[in-house]
């Protein structure tokens, strides 16, 4: 050491450098917020059947979006490691100078960086086989080869910075060296079982090594709140759903990594995220004719879900559409059209065989059927010759009882909840506009494409419509819950349940507190969603009476509080 003789006088007695972990790094600034989404294209205009432009007046292109926010500034970084046993300098004389040049020295370790478990070489010179090597100061178990190598096996120590030395058995310490412990993730396990699939937001127990305090765990490269280190070896975090994760109902798939306090990431172990899948099946309740898609009851049933399982995502699959049949024995393939065009297939059957996805995945199917096999006009036309209560006993039974066969045979794990019907008119109803209601879903025939109908029904016929549609309501529900029950048996446990909206006669169509859309008289639908269902109808090439009936056809289905009293009816089936 060249320096003034006080000064080496004031280290004639040795001295030891400490080395101390940095300071937390500032957090990253904010980032700029995003310029506004472009807005969306002028719409096409379709022509109706009757040669006039559908849509409520001219279509104009969308806004631009608004300006993005600012992001929230990155956290602050973890403070710098700090190694154990640094090194340090002191006086020394000749003789113990030349004591030291006869005791073990380590010149070489081989790897550097290793895992947990892993052998790690010495290469150095004066080993006895007696040595053992230090790891710490603790002693681990050693292989001697020769009196320039030896072998150790690197124990389930933290990971980071280690120093190394060799002991002989007369206490004599070699010079020192380090190996870096890298961490290694094996597994991930929750309710005490290993799990390739997990559920967001429960607790997770990451299984591996080479974990130490500080230590991040990165779903998809975002970190996880509340990370714990059990031990070199685990580490528990609660998991919460990334924010970037490719959708998938039947599971979501992401990756896992931990990262130690100075940067050194792990490997990746594949996960797949819990997701709920509900599947909706049936016909134009179910699938929620004339109303907004966040209206339909599905749709708050969704929401519930999600509100219930917290950070878990909930998937909905619709299947249903308007018009839709049971169809047994039925067997023609048809392609579908959009939801709102009543057409008998895909039948409700071909609805469940047709499903493309993991069957065994989906926790909840939203089912209905056998209405559009009895036809609704039927009902309601009260000169109509058929028997209501064959029809019933036909379809809310023996083709519901087999609906119910193949869906709980191919959905093995799904809860099943079949909703029940309503009767779309009572004597609560406006007698006066309930002709043209009639007239407007096809059940009699007079005033369709005009203006309003009036004095085909007297009061005798609007009677028998009332019963007709009482006896549908009470049928209908006698039928099903005999063929969920008789299911129910047959599987031996209770996976299947049955949902009474249960609107009442105060609640029909017409009436003063309508659960379910009606006809205004000059024979134009009440629902908000007519215009689009026009473009539908005509895409789909409806004509004549269908067409008439496509563009009025959210006519006797539920209305927003209709939909919500179904919602109500399911929840708590959950």
């Amino acid at each position: 050491m060249y320096a003034p003789q006080t000064i080496i006088e004031n280290y004639s007695k040795g001295f030891a450098i400490t080395i101390e972990g940095g300071s937390p790094g500032a957090g990253g600034i904010p980032g700029n917020p995003g310029a506004g989404g472009p807005g969306g294209a002028v719409g096409d205009s379709k022509n109706a059947k009757f040669g006039t432009a559908c849509g409520p007046g001219p279509r104009t292109a969308g806004q631009p979006g608004a300006q993005g926010s600012f992001a929230d500034a990155g956290r602050v970084g973890y403070a710098g490691g700090r190694l154990s046993d640094p090194v340090s300098f002191r006086a020394i004389d000749a003789d113990e100078f030349r004591r030291k040049l006869l005791e073990p020295s380590i010149s070489h370790v081989s790897p550097l960086y290793a895992f947990a478990g892993d052998t790690v070489t010495l290469e150095g010179s004066r080993y006895t086989k007696t040595d053992v090597v230090l790891i710490d100061g603790t002693e681990t178990k050693t292989q001697v080869v020769s009196d320039t190598m030896l072998h150790f096996v690197l124990p389930f120590v933290t990971g980071g910075s280690h120093t190394l030395q060799v002991r002989q058995s007369d206490m004599t310490l070699s010079s020192k060296a380090s190996v870096f412990v890298n961490p290694r993730v094996i597994s991930a396990q929750q309710e005490n079982q290993v799990k390739t699939r997990v559920r967001p937001g429960q607790k997770v127990i990451v299984n591996g090594s080479g974990f130490s305090e500080g230590t991040l765990v990165l779903v998809n490269n975002q970190e996880m709140p509340e990370v714990r280190m059990v031990s070199s070896t685990q580490l528990e975090f609660t998991l919460i759903r990334p924010a970037e994760v490719e959708s998938n109902p039947a599971g979501e798939q992401v990756t896992l990594k931990v990262r130690l306090s100075d940067g050194t990431p792990s490997n990746e172990i594949p996960l797949t995220l819990e997701t709920f899948h509900m599947l909706v099946m049936g016909d134009s309740v179910s699938w929620g004719q004339g109303l907004q898609e966040h209206e339909k009851f599905y749709s708050i049933v969704g929401a519930a879900v999600q509100a219930r399982e917290g950070n878990i995502k909930q998937y909905t699959q619709v299947l249903a559409h308007s018009g839709a049949i049971i169809g047994e024995g039925k067997h023609d393939i048809v392609a579908p059209v959009d939801g709102e065009v009543p057409k008998s297939f895909p039948t409700i059957l071909q609805q469940c065989a047709f499903f493309k996805g993991e069957a065994e995945l989906v926790d909840l199917i939203l089912l209905d059927g056998g209405m559009n096999d009895v036809d609704v006009r039927t009902v309601l036309n009260p000169f109509h010759p058929a028997d209501l209560g064959k029809l019933h006993y036909d379809y809310f039974y023996v083709s519901m009882k087999q609906l119910l066969v193949d869906v709980t045979n191919k959905f093995t794990q799904a809860k099943v909840i079949v909703t029940g019907y309503y009767p779309p008119v009572s004597e609560k109803s406006d007698m006066t506009a309930v002709e043209a209601l009639l007239i407007g879903v096809g059940a009699i025939v007079g005033g369709v494409g005009g203006g309003a109908a009036g004095g085909i029904l007297g009061l005798a016929e609007l009677e028998k419509v009332y019963k007709r549609c009482a006896q549908l309501e009470a049928e209908s529900k006698l039928y099903l819950r005999k063929a969920i029950d008789e299911r129910n048996a047959e599987l031996g446990q209770q996976r299947i349940f049955f949902a009474d909206p249960n609107f009442g006669p105060e609640h029909a169509a017409l009436t003063d507190d309508p659960y379910v859309f009606g006809i205004n008289l000059d024979l134009t639908p009440q629902d908000l969603i007519a215009a689009e269902r026009l473009v539908s109808c005509t895409e789909a090439g409806c004509t004549g009476l269908d067409f008439e009936i496509c563009k009025r056809a959210s006519i006797g289905h539920p209305n927003q509080k209709g939909a919500q009293a179904y919602a109500n009816a399911i929840l708590p089936l959950l």
